[in-house]
């Protein structure tokens, strides 16, 4: 087994740890080493849709970004009501990275509409 394959395995299960820095740590290795896989993409996307810590929420969005993959449309849409301005935004320019159509997205016109934070405004004016 090489290392790099230990280590794999290692981060993705820090990805449920009970220790937000594990989860920080294993989503930035993950993210940064382009390390992708289903397993590993469901993972992240349940990161974006659950975890407690707004900073991992954050990095989990913009990784989920830079991937560009139509899977994690759902993760998106449900990112949009997220409590913090920074997830809601990479949201927006997630679902305008794969889907043409995201402007018809019921939730991402009724968000465009009422949001008010200057981060999220910006996404929204250059969709």
């Amino acid at each position: 087994m090489s290392s790099r394959r230990f280590d794999l395995e290692k981060y993705k299960a820090w990805l449920s740890s009970a220790d937000p820095h594990q989860r920080a740590i294993a989503l930035n290795v993950i993210w940064h080493t382009s390390t992708r896989g289903d397993e590993i993409d469901k993972k992240v996307a349940r990161v974006l849709r659950t975890d407690n810590e707004v900073s991992i929420r954050r990095d989990a969005a913009r990784a989920l970004v830079s991937w560009q993959d139509s899977r994690f449309r759902d993760a998106f849409i449900e990112a949009l009501d997220d409590e913090d301005w920074l997830v809601r935004g990479e949201a927006l320019l997630g679902l305008k990275a794969i889907d043409p159509e995201f402007k018809k997205i019921p939730r991402v016109v009724s968000l465009v509409k009422g949001e008010t934070h200057p981060y999220c405004r910006w996404c929204a004016d250059i969709m």
